[in-house]
């Protein structure tokens, strides 16, 4: 659990598994860093083994529902679907229970509670948005958007991709140097409660 009363901070990757998620892996292990990761179960291939990397160094997986869609447009039938697919799918993956979910652009209305607590899962939702979808060619303003915004007890979402591999070290590092602790992800985490900065993505 993230502590208000401590410098701690949590990382939290969104829109995998990707190709870049070895690359974000080495880095938080040279960094001695822990993570959780929402996946959509819809990237997931056959075969697909890296979450043993994921899990074997103390990272969390969590459900980013099936398709990415906008939860609070669809009927609860819909979001039933998109929600419980990813958990069993995950689930079925790695072969533990997913009990953290992030609602898609953390949109989420009755209806998504509801399923949620139906499912076992806590919504995981983030204070510090590092917009680093939006920084594809200006990388430099990904660290400044979560060390400028980051407060003690923080989750900061980022994304697996290319630009956030580019500085993500670096991020880490000025974090550090601001007497900032990673905190481990342990469940259950419930800050659904806790104010976030919106995301189109």
């Amino acid at each position: 659990m993230v502590n208000n009363n401590k410098q701690e901070v949590l990382l939290t990757f969104d829109d995998g598994p990707t190709s870049y998620l070895l690359d974000i892996l080495s880095i938080l292990k040279q960094e001695n860093v822990q993570a959780i990761f929402f996946w959509q179960s819809n990237l997931i291939h056959d075969g697909e083994s890296r979450w043993k990397d994921v899990l074997n160094q103390g990272h969390h997986i969590g459900t980013h529902a099936h398709s990415h869609p906008k939860l609070p447009e669809q009927t609860y039938e819909e979001q039933l679907y998109e929600i419980q697919f990813s958990k069993e799918r995950l689930e079925a993956l790695i072969g533990k229970t997913i009990t953290q979910f992030r609602p898609p652009n953390g949109l989420y209305n009755e209806d998504t509670l509801t399923i949620a607590e139906k499912l076992g899962l806590d919504l995981i939702l983030w204070q510090v948005a590092s917009w680093d979808w939006m920084h594809e060619k200006s990388s430099e303003y990904i660290v400044k958007n979560v060390v400028d915004y980051t407060s003690a007890g923080d989750i900061v979402l980022l994304h697996e991709l290319p630009q956030t591999v580019e500085v993500l070290r670096e991020l880490i590092r000025t974090l550090k140097n601001k007497d900032f602790q990673f905190v481990k992800p342990h469940a259950p985490l419930r800050l659904i409660n806790r104010g976030h900065q919106k995301e189109n993505k």
